[in-house]
């Protein structure tokens, strides 16, 4: 019993001990605070505001600390020119490409041309067995026929007519079956020129051969030979004159208002890095897409070294023309009910809030479009100190 009566007096020993060094502790910090805040005696003085509400308005006095911590500058206006950046693809001319269907069903023969391969107006592309064909060179060669027929027999009546044998009606009939014939023959020979048919293959004069139908670069190629093809509006053969390409840039709605005909544009394309190059903007797109809500804009480019080919990205900037505008730096824009606002002083180290409307955001500057008129002065840092005060 009396050895447990120790262990309990040393331990409250111990507890009394702990909890005078913590006293100790604490006058020892709070002592010289004390102190630098002109207590004297044990008394201690109020502490001066570091800010004093007068209205709306936000008063900083002499003494206050805050005045060590907010920055004010001036507003600026500025010359800036507005860049908008965008994706795009380049793209061959849609004026410089031919996209070439077979003009009838049929099994393709033979394919004369290689993708990427670059051909002239006129060349041959691929060939083509079709029944088509056969049908359009024989309906011109019964048409032909039926043509010389007729002739022959309109001679014929027109002699028995200057003899007396034939009668005036007889010379008519066999005129209208002339000319019958002619428009016959001159309808299948319309066909077969509709066709491409020249008669080339002196082998087999029933195989059709399909040209280009102008000079450029053979950039999509899906013939084969023994393929037999079906849909004739489903080209086979594209060719592009690739000597001038457009970069269509897709643009959002936001950006439109800025991006007009004949603003310069400014391109960057992976495979060429550090390079620039300079275009300026053809059209506008009246049409926004439904599904990605952007608009395509055409950007026209000289490409006679071919460097760039239909497919590759680019990374552009459009430039407008330098406009003065209102700026601040970014910093001294606060939030307060999703508006944007900022401090604006209107006396020495007195400063209200006044909300502003941003243009858009360049760099570490916020162009201002309503709220600023460029002779003001605001916090430009620490505003958020005394915002919501």
């Amino acid at each position: 019993m009396r050895l447990a009566q120790i262990d309990w007096q040393g331990r409250l020993d111990r507890r009394r001990a702990s909890r005078a060094w913590v006293r100790a502790c604490v006058v020892s910090v709070l002592a010289p605070l004390l102190i630098c805040c002109g207590g004297s005696n044990g008394d201690v003085e109020a502490v001066a505001p570091t800010f004093v509400h007068d209205g709306d308005l936000i008063r900083i006095p002499d003494t206050s600390p805050l005045r060590a911590s907010l920055v004010v500058g001036a507003v600026e206006t500025k010359a800036l020119t507005r860049v908008v950046a965008a994706p795009g693809v380049v793209q061959a001319d849609p004026t410089r490409l031919a996209k070439v269907a077979p003009p009838a069903s049929g099994k393709i023969q033979q394919v004369f041309v290689k993708l990427g391969q670059t051909v002239k107006q006129g060349d041959p592309l691929f060939s083509l067995d079709s029944p088509d064909v056969d049908q359009a060179i024989a309906d011109r060669a019964r048409a032909e026929s039926a043509l010389l027929l007729a002739k022959k027999n309109l001679d014929r009546q027109k002699d028995f007519l200057d003899h007396g044998i034939a009668s005036q009606q007889d010379v008519e009939t066999a005129e209208a079956a002339y000319t019958q014939a002619a428009a016959e023959s001159a309808r299948t020979t319309a066909r077969l020129n509709g066709l491409g048919y020249r008669g080339e293959n002196k082998g087999d004069p029933s195989i059709l051969i399909i040209h280009a139908p102008a000079a450029g670069s053979v950039i999509e190629l899906i013939a084969s030979p023994g393929t037999y093809v079906n849909d004739v509006a489903a080209a086979l053969v594209t060719v592009a004159d690739i000597s001038v390409v457009v970069v269509n840039a897709q643009l959002p709605e936001r950006d439109l208002a800025y991006v007009k005909p004949g603003v310069s544009a400014k391109l960057e394309f992976a495979a060429f890095p550090n390079t620039v190059v300079s275009g300026a903007v053809s059209s506008v797109s009246d049409v926004i897409a439904a599904d990605t809500r952007r608009a395509s804009v055409l950007i026209p480019l000289d490409n006679a070294d071919k460097r760039l080919k239909p497919g590759m990205f680019a990374a552009i900037k459009f430039e407008e023309e330098e406009v003065p505008h209102v700026v601040v730096p970014t910093s001294a824009l606060l939030q307060s009910g999703g508006e944007n606002v900022v401090y604006v002083e209107t006396g020495p180290w007195v400063f209200g809030p006044r909300n502003v409307s941003v243009d858009y955001q360049q760099d570490d500057l916020a162009i201002i479009s309503r709220g600023l008129d460029g002779t003001e002065r605001v916090v430009i840092k620490g505003g958020v100190i005394i915002h919501g005060q």
